[in-house]
């Protein structure tokens, strides 16, 4: 009897030992970078990312600022047209941008080693085509023929209906945008190299506008509202 209790006893300790020293090494490598776009993209994953990240719980938050901020920023420029929208109204047209965002946007992942605990992932992005949105919107308002008075209640009412038509009418964009993250290892942790801000706005920027650039993403913007507005002219002639 003694011999089999000793016997199981050092079976399930080599099984422990096993275990543990699967989760030693924390998360792998080509599976950093796709973490991190789902928990800043995709809102997904937060738990584990948490735990796989230093200072996961401030990064976790920061991100979520970061995220919330840029899809308010898209959908407050059309207050100059409608201010009078309900605050109900301006929560959907900032969800619906973003919830459309992570539907179409497609992406793949590329890793490679940098070095001892250290990786460079490049993101191949084909993001929500934001300036054929607003091309659609711009469309879908125009071709009314009805003139509104700036933030009049029929305005808000025009913008909201044609944000949504034109939402659920555009893909994602034909362009790939490639954006390189740098990450460190620090014990089973992973962190974002320094003086990667402007990078990780450029990663948000891929997936909800489908640019590579600020000034990229103003370019086409223009573009798309000056093509809706000549076409609208030719359908008055």
């Amino acid at each position: 009897m003694f011999k089999k209790n000793w016997f199981y006893i050092l079976l399930i300790s080599l099984l422990s030992i096993g275990l543990t020293g699967c989760g030693e090494k924390g998360l792998p490598d080509d599976e950093v970078g796709k973490l991190f776009v789902d928990r800043l993209v995709y809102d997904k994953r937060s738990k584990e990312f948490k735990e796989s990240f230093v200072d996961g719980d401030v990064l976790d938050k920061q991100m979520q600022v970061m995220t919330v901020s840029m899809q308010e920023s898209f959908s407050t420029v059309f207050d100059a047209v409608a201010d009078n929208l309900t605050d109900d109204e301006r929560e959907k047209i900032s969800q619906g941008l973003m919830e459309r965002v992570r539907k179409t946007a497609q992406y793949e992942v590329e890793s490679s080693a940098e070095g001892k605990d250290k990786i460079k992932v490049t993101y191949h992005i084909q993001g929500f085509d934001y300036p054929e949105f607003v091309g659609r919107m711009m469309t879908n308002m125009l071709k009314t023929g009805e003139e509104f008075e700036p933030n009049s209640q029929e305005a808000g009412q025009l913008v909201f209906l044609s944000y949504f038509e034109a939402l659920e009418d555009t893909e994602e964009s034909p362009d790939i945008v490639d954006v390189t993250i740098n990450f460190e290892r620090q014990k089973k942790q992973w962190l974002v190299s320094d003086n990667q801000d402007e990078d990780v706005d450029r990663l948000l920027l891929a997936f909800m506008s489908g640019t590579s650039s600020s000034d990229s993403y103003e370019l086409k913007v223009n573009d798309a509202v000056n093509q809706a507005v000549e076409e609208a002219k030719k359908r008055l002639k």
